[in-house]
């Protein structure tokens, strides 16, 4: 959106828990592109419009 971004990137190695108990790591992320955004769960303000924003984004990318 208007940044270049660079190709070298890597995702480093993580292992977390998500909303429904399960763990998920790099590992399934494998060859796939990857946003990764941590917010408020019950933010009221700004995050309802981020949100939308990168499910726009996930539609152009898909």
């Amino acid at each position: 959106m208007g940044i270049k971004s660079k190709t070298d990137l890597y995702l480093p190695e993580f292992n977390f828990q998500n909303q429904n108990g399960v763990y998920i790591s790099d590992a399934d992320f494998s060859s796939k592109l990857v946003l990764v955004t941590f917010m408020y769960s019950n933010c009221k303000t700004e995050c309802p419009s981020a949100l939308n924003d990168l499910k726009i984004f996930e539609n152009i990318i898909a």
